[in-house]
């Protein structure tokens, strides 16, 4: 079955965004810092194959990533792993998520893209 890497996750997203990969037909696999959850969103995690990983390690999550066969795409529900996600489904010249979120995930420049609806804020 193909997988679909899931880099870490936000704590409502776990079992919502697994089970819709499931659906899709495709198997979820989590590469999580199982150390940065717990409660029911670890209870989740823990359902599916998981790895714990360093998930601001690229070099890490290609490791995990290269003892897998079949994975289809990398996704993230954290705007902190987006980066990562990008080069890991690069790296593994899978499917990720469209490389202009990497464009938004700074603040500071959605920010400047948009200032007629962001809030006053200084760059430090």
């Amino acid at each position: 079955m193909k997988k679909i890497l899931l880099i870490d996750t936000a704590d409502v997203s776990a079992a919502y965004l697994a089970k819709a990969i499931e659906l899709a037909g495709f198997e979820p696999v989590f590469q999580i810092n199982l150390d940065d959850f717990q409660g029911d969103t670890l209870k989740q995690v823990q359902q599916y194959r998981h790895y714990s990983v360093n998930t601001k390690s690229l070099d890490e999550l290609l490791e995990v990533a290269r003892g897998l066969n079949n994975i289809d795409g990398v996704l993230t529900t954290l705007d902190s792993r987006i980066s990562i996600a990008l080069s890991l489904a690069k790296k593994l010249n899978v499917r990720g998520m469209c490389t202009a979120l990497e464009n938004v995930i700074d603040k500071h420049h959605v920010s400047d893209l948009i200032p007629e609806y962001s809030p006053g804020n200084i760059m430090f």
